[in-house]
């Protein structure tokens, strides 16, 4: 339990050292590191990782301009991060559906091609031999 406190302790220490130096700290600054994360976030190509992204270092950004402002902002931040991940689930979930259908039809072809196959392999058990002529029959007897 004494270790609990010391962390919540060292926690709001440095949340409070972080908040004042965070008014120190040119909006600048943090607007160029606002676009870094966004431009990194680009090349994933996925408009759902962008957006989260994009929420993150928006929470961040807000957290250090106005800290007073805190519980707002994590309210929101959590709201929204709750939103994308409720559309990450139903676009992971077309897309499963979409690719289970795929593999379904080519399984589906798989299985006729083996048919055909088998049709042919035994056909060819049942049909003579090429280039062996069959003997005629003797007609002497």
């Amino acid at each position: 339990m004494d270790v609990v406190k010391q962390f919540i302790v060292m926690t709001t220490m440095t949340l409070t050292r972080l908040a004042d130096e965070g008014a120190k700290i040119d909006p600048m600054i943090l607007a160029a590191l606002f676009a870094a994360v966004l431009l990194i976030s680009l090349f994933s190509r996925r408009l759902l990782t962008i957006v989260a992204c994009a929420c993150l270092a928006a929470i961040g950004f807000f957290l250090i301009i106005a800290p007073g402002s805190a519980a707002i902002v994590l309210a929101v931040g959590g709201w929204v991060g709750a939103l994308l991940v409720a559309i990450w689930g139903i676009v992971s979930h077309r897309r499963a559906s979409l690719r289970d259908r795929d593999l379904q039809s080519l399984i589906e072809a798989v299985r006729r091609l083996e048919a055909v196959a088998e049709r042919h392999f035994l056909q060819s058990l049942n049909a003579p031999p090429r280039g062996v002529v069959e003997p005629e029959p003797d007609e002497s007897v």
